[in-house]
């Protein structure tokens, strides 16, 4: 909802949360899209991280502002830190069947501190990596998807899902470039 000038041209600015249990790979995917690359250590984040990037998207910039924050009950979302959110990533791990039961809690938690939030939101399924590991279909992501939205009195406009790879780097930028048409979409039309 920030729009500031940069050489002439209208910036505009968009806050995005990426969200999920502890160990799911939201720092990873993150990572690999910010950095280009995969951090095979596991680093537990501790609260919240922030990076930003420019992406590009048919001439306009969007500098996306990215919040990732811990997964674990104690570093929970407060309100205030939703303010002018424009995107949610909720990430599950496809080969833990638990994490995804959890994206219906992250979407609760969501619009219980902010009720009329709008904003876009992608259900990313990751590391389709360890497919032979694998405990969740897309068909068990997208029927999750589709009782949360009949369930709620969402406000928000969407909800997608993708299935991505931090390690392969599978559909990180296409996620983020879908968010971000998302965005520019619902906010400056």
């Amino acid at each position: 909802m920030l729009s500031i000038f940069k050489r002439g041209q209208v910036e505009r600015r968009s806050k995005i949360l990426i969200v999920g249990s502890s160990g799911v790979g939201k720092t990873s995917l993150r990572h690999r899209y910010i950095k280009g690359n995969f951090r095979n250590e596991e680093l537990m984040t501790i609260g919240m991280e922030f990076d930003s990037t420019d992406l590009e998207i048919n001439g306009t910039t969007l500098k996306l502002e990215i919040y990732d924050f811990a997964g674990q009950e104690a570093f929970q979302i407060q309100k205030k830190l939703l303010k002018n959110v424009q995107g949610v990533i909720i990430v599950c791990d496809l080969t833990r069947q638990e994490t995804l039961f959890s994206v219906r809690s992250w979407v609760d938690k969501l619009f219980e501190l902010s009720p009329k939030l709008r904003a876009p939101f992608i259900v990313a399924g990751n590391k389709t990596d360890l497919e032979f590991e694998r405990q969740v279909s897309a068909d068990d992501v997208l029927q999750m998807i589709s009782a949360i939205l009949e369930d709620r009195d969402v406000t928000t406009r969407s909800m997608e899902f993708m299935e991505t790879s931090a390690k392969s780097g599978r559909n990180i930028s296409e996620m983020f470039e879908t968010l971000g048409r998302e965005i520019l979409e619902e906010y400056y039309p």
